[in-house]
């Protein structure tokens, strides 16, 4: 599907990159949402001075379990998936609240502080249905929806172990969440080889890795 309004593309200016530095965490591109809205300056600028990005009187903590409830109920996998990989661990939520937060409540055990309850009990489920969004997703649906694997790799880009990977998606197994390593795998050797191309180095690849078969039957028994 051809975007109705085109994203601007890298390199940018060097006052529009100080404000994506500044709205992003060390080393992450900016947002889709970001670059798209950048495109007509006058608007960027109005939407960052607006508010929206404002810290509010919500600590870090609390702003996440109001975002991370609201975007499982919506079943707005992208926008979740986004929180958890980057704020998720700043903001403090364990393992336990993450898995509340998506198929819990505000009653869990996980949660210590009344207000912690709170924040998730006064998101009625079906507030989403009033914004015109889906009920929430089911696991399956999730694992079989394309954005189900794109969360799946950013979380891994993100330094999160399989394990963990695996108990988010509902998987039994690792093996099967282990498939997308090959698709990180395939990112970062179209990285090298576009750098490659850029600076003018032509790496030998006539001469392919062959590990050995005891490596190979330990990969496989993971």
């Amino acid at each position: 599907m051809t975007a109705r309004v085109a994203s601007i593309e890298p390199p940018y200016a060097p006052g529009l990159q100080a404000i994506f530095d500044r709205m992003m965490p060390p080393g992450i591109p900016p947002l889709t949402l970001f670059t798209t809205l950048a495109s007509d300056r006058r608007l960027f600028d109005r939407f960052r001075k607006g508010g929206l990005l404002d810290k509010g009187h919500l600590t870090l903590h609390q702003r996440e379990i109001v975002i991370d409830r609201t975007t499982a109920l919506a079943g707005s996998e992208y926008e979740w998936g986004v929180h958890i990989a980057f704020f998720a661990d700043r903001a403090g939520l364990n393992e336990a609240q993450r898995h509340s937060l998506v198929q819990g409540n505000g009653n869990d055990s996980c949660w210590s502080h009344y207000l912690e309850s709170d924040l998730i009990l006064g998101i009625p489920p079906s507030m989403p249905m009033y914004w015109g969004f889906e009920p929430a997703w089911t696991p399956d649906k999730f694992r079989a929806s394309r954005r189900g694997g794109a969360c799946a790799v950013a979380l891994l880009q993100s330094g999160t172990d399989l394990a963990t990977i695996r108990d988010y998606l509902g998987q039994a197994s690792l093996a099967t969440t282990s498939r997308y390593l090959a698709t990180n795998l395939r990112m970062k050797r179209d990285v090298l080889q576009t750098f490659w191309k850029h600076v003018g180095i032509k790496p030998d690849l006539t001469k392919p890795l062959k590990p050995k078969r005891d490596l190979l039957a330990l990969l496989r028994s993971l």
